[in-house]
Order: C-alpha cells, then sequence, then structure tokens
C-alpha cells in the first residue's frame, strides 16, 4: 500500500505590466504575431533543438516552439482573440522549467494618440507558482526584445 503524498504548496499569482510603445497598434500586432521569431529570445527557448519561436493568432493556436515536423514544444493555446487588441492564452507550466502549475495569459494593445500604444501582460497563474510569479521572465522578453523590436522597426520606417 503507497503512503499518501504530502501536500503540495498550491499558491496564486498575478502578473500585470504594462509597456508605452512608440508605435501604432497595427505595428506592435504585426511584430508580435508575425515576427516572434525575430524576438523571441533564444535563451528561453527549452532545447537547444528549437528552430523557432512562434504565436499563431488564431483560435486554438499555438504560442510555443518548434524542433522539427510536428514537433516541439507549446507553451500556450489561443483561447480568444479580437485583433489587433488582445490575445487570451491557457498554458501550462511543467518541470523542469517551472510548476506545475496552470497560466492564464492575456495580451492586450490599446492606443494612445495616433502612434502610441499601450501594451498590457496580465500573467494569472495557479499551481507550485514560486517568488513573484513569472514577472522577470515577462519583463525580459516584452522590455528587453519586444519593444526594442517593434520601436527599432517603426524608427527604420520612418526613414
Amino acid at each position: 500500500m503507497s503512503s499518501p503524498s504530502s501536500p503540495a504548496n498550491i499558491d496564486a499569482s498575478e502578473v500585470r505590466l504594462e509597456f508605452m510603445f512608440h508605435a501604432a497598434p497595427a505595428r506592435v500586432w504585426q511584430a508580435l504575431v508575425k515576427e516572434t521569431p525575430q524576438w523571441w529570445p533564444k535563451s528561453f527557448h527549452t532545447s537547444e533543438r528549437t528552430k523557432r519561436f512562434i504565436l499563431e493568432p488564431k483560435l486554438g493556436g499555438m504560442m510555443g516552439e518548434v524542433t522539427g515536423k510536428d514537433a516541439g514544444l507549446v507553451w500556450y493555446r489561443v483561447i480568444g482573440v479580437e485583433k489587433p487588441h488582445y490575445l487570451l492564452l491557457a498554458g501550462y507550466l511543467l518541470p523542469p522549467w517551472a510548476g506545475p502549475a496552470t497560466s492564464l495569459l492575456r495580451l492586450a494593445l490599446t492606443p494612445v494618440g495616433s502612434n502610441e500604444t499601450k501594451f498590457e501582460v496580465t500573467d494569472s497563474t495557479f499551481g507550485k507558482v514560486g517568488d513573484g510569479g513569472n514577472a522577470d521572465g515577462w519583463r525580459q522578453i516584452f522590455a528587453d526584445h519586444f519593444q526594442p523590436h517593434v520601436e527599432r522597426a517603426t524608427r527604420a520606417r520612418k526613414r
């Protein structure tokens, strides 16, 4: 007879981040869903075989890594989309990278003026969350990689 396992530490966290982009919402959306392999940091890949990181902006679409034909790792599935305003995603954080936990992610774009976009990231996670949730990771991805990619391309187009 097996003994019961000890109760897991089940936590919940919500990370809310907001970024102001010097680019029109259409440009930010384009970069988010069509140029993902260009700005997604390779240091966040889970496999050395990862060929690209994708985000498919359609119901049931995948956000994750492609390692080959019909191979890779699904980070999230798209469960809601309103182009070009938001994506709603549901995913799992699996050992050995984190978790086990479930993550509900919202990526939202709001126009502010003619050439400004507020980009909001909300990640609600429950399970084995850890200290601070995913705030540092999302900040690194979107502030250090995505935003510079969008704004660099926007400046280049104005020239």
